[in-house]
């Protein structure tokens, strides 16, 4: 088995192999930043795009619906029991 794999290597040294170039780790990281770099501006134009189809089907849902005045209850502010007066003790 040893002798089998030793052949093999010897085989692969004799194949003339180049060696890499000096510069060849710095352009491959330099590679990989501008995938990211790509992939990011990707991410961040189909954030917005799709923040802009929400906008103008928001718009359009909404759009020459009628207005309607309707007095407000919210049961967190409205009573005494729950006013802003009322939690912060100050008296009336």
């Amino acid at each position: 088995m040893t002798s089998n794999l030793d052949n093999i290597l010897n085989t692969l040294k004799a194949d003339g192999i180049e060696p890499l170039p000096a510069d060849f780790s710095s352009s491959v990281w330099s590679r990989i930043g501008e995938i990211q770099e790509r992939r990011s501006a990707y991410k961040s134009n189909a954030l917005a795009g799709v923040m802009f189809l929400v906008a103008i089907g928001a718009g359009f849902g909404t759009a020459e619906q009628p207005v309607m005045a309707q007095t407000g209850f919210s049961s967190l502010t409205d009573g005494p029991d729950y006013s802003p007066a009322g939690l912060l003790s100050i008296s009336q």
